[in-house]
Formats: C-alpha cells, sequence, structure tokens
C-alpha cells in the first residue's frame, strides 16, 4: 500500500510540474499573440495610402491593402452583430458580408475568421458552434413597448 501511494504521489508531482510547464508556454504564445496584435494595428495604420480618386493601392502581395478611414477589423466586426436581428449571432461569412457591404469591398476571409475568433478567447465575443455573437453586457438592449393609457385606443 506505501508503494501505491509513494507512486501515486510521484505522478502527482510529475503532472502538476507538465501543467506549470505548459502553463509557461501558454503564458509565451500569449505575449506573442499580445505582440503581434500591436504589429497589426502598426501595420494597419501604415498600409498605403489611397490614391485621389479614392482607389485602395495594392500591398506588395498584390492582396488589397485595408482603405483609409475605415474602423479596425475588431470595431467592424462588433458593428455587424450588433446590426444583425438573429439572436444566435453570425458566421465568420456573415460578418464578412456585411463588412464587404458596408466598408470593405475586397475584404478577404482569413482577416475576418481569425480575428473574430481571437475576440472570442479574449471574451469579447461569444462563440457557440460556428457562430458569434455579443456578450450580454455589450448587446444592443430590444427596444422597449411604449406604455398606453387605457382608453386610449378605442376597442370598438
Amino acid at each position: 500500500m506505501d508503494e501505491s501511494l509513494t507512486i501515486l504521489r510521484l505522478r502527482q508531482k510529475a503532472v502538476q510540474a507538465d501543467i506549470q510547464r505548459v502553463q509557461a508556454q501558454l503564458d509565451a504564445l500569449m505575449a506573442e499573440v499580445n505582440e503581434l496584435d500591436v504589429a497589426e494595428r502598426v501595420l494597419l495604420r501604415l498600409s498605403p495610402i489611397s490614391d485621389d480618386d479614392g482607389q485602395s493601392e495594392r500591398a506588395p502581395s498584390g492582396a488589397p491593402a485595408k482603405p483609409v478611414g475605415i474602423p479596425t477589423m475588431p470595431e467592424m466586426i462588433v458593428d455587424a452583430l450588433r446590426s444583425t436581428d438573429n439572436p444566435f449571432g453570425l458566421s465568420p461569412k456573415a460578418v464578412l458580408e456585411f463588412i464587404a457591404i458596408k466598408y470593405w469591398p475586397e475584404v478577404r476571409p482569413e482577416l475576418v475568421g481569425p480575428i473574430a475568433w481571437r475576440m472570442a478567447k479574449e471574451g469579447r465575443l461569444v462563440k457557440e458552434g460556428t457562430l458569434y455573437r455579443l456578450p450580454a453586457k455589450q448587446a444592443i438592449p430590444a427596444p422597449q413597448a411604449i406604455p398606453v393609457p387605457k382608453g386610449a385606443i378605442p376597442t370598438s
């Protein structure tokens, strides 16, 4: 019995050490994500300026540059989610379509989906299945019914 208990305690210590090691790796990855977020904001701020006719210049890769003067991607995602009537939220494709219609016709899916996913991981969005929605605290409240005094509406 003592030998089994010793083996069990050794295994517990090994698992706790593994958890600490993985937690350190997770912390390092989260720090890297934060650094990449900063780099993304800097790159977006320094992206090519649109020319005189309002058309955006092409980035070196041939992909369209983000138009000047539009909100950040997280702001556009929140706008899309606030604009929906669907209480369950929107798919990344629906968010992409909203952004393409309202802000940026040439927006690419790889610019929307990963940012929505990261926002959900940070708690700024709720992801249920394949749909994203705003947390309850950010959702726009439904309009309240206006009370009508008794007798104000004829019943006959």
